[in-house]
């Protein structure tokens, strides 16, 4: 065998285990849930972690303070394009679902400054139960959430409990399955 073929087989190995770990990686269920040993089965609801906050708006709150509310505690940076193109619907859905649900947009972008001028390009009215948070020193994202990978969504129950965790961008937030789950979530 020739030396090109080894190294064609060594890279194709090396593709096939990095395929197969992110396989794993993305189909593992988030440590906040205690489940059975039956997917369809979930036992419990972890408690999210709480925390304080002060938006751009200087607005002042805690996590649970928003107690009774659908919270999608979404990770995001001006930096990252899927987030850019998936904002204006996060927007839309707080629009559509202001007496049920409340958007607490972290973002992880390294300059403050760049979070208004993203937004004074966007050119959209921020509806009040849309709160955008500069995660400054990353104690919110990468401390208590372990959030490494953006975007990504923690949808948050009533009680304050972790309902499920969505790692990259998803399609359609301001869809009516999306209005539906949440609505679903508030009467659980």
């Amino acid at each position: 065998m020739g030396r090109t073929v080894k190294i064609n087989l060594i890279i194709l190995g090396v593709i096939f285990i990095l395929a197969g770990g992110w396989a794993v990686y993305t189909s593992q269920k988030p440590p906040q849930f205690a489940q059975s040993n039956n997917d369809d089965i979930l036992v419990e609801y972890l408690p999210a972690p709480d925390f304080d906050f002060t938006d751009i708006n200087n607005q002042a709150g805690t996590l649970y303070d928003l107690q009774g509310k659908v919270v999608l505690l979404h990770f995001w940076a001006t930096w990252c394009a899927p987030c850019l193109v998936e904002f204006p619907e996060l927007i839309a859905l707080a629009e559509k679902m202001q007496d049920d649900a409340v958007i607490l947009a972290v973002s992880t972008d390294h300059e403050a400054q760049a979070i208004p001028r993203f937004l004074k390009r966007l050119d959209v009215d921020i509806p009040n139960n849309f709160r955008i948070i500069h995660d400054v020193d990353k104690s919110i994202t990468q401390d208590l959430y372990q959030t490494f990978k953006l975007p990504e969504t923690y949808v948050i129950g009533p009680q304050s409990r972790i309902r499920e965790k969505l790692i990259g961008p998803q399609d359609d937030w301001n869809s009516e399955a999306w209005a539906h789950k949440i609505e679903s979530i508030r009467a659980n």
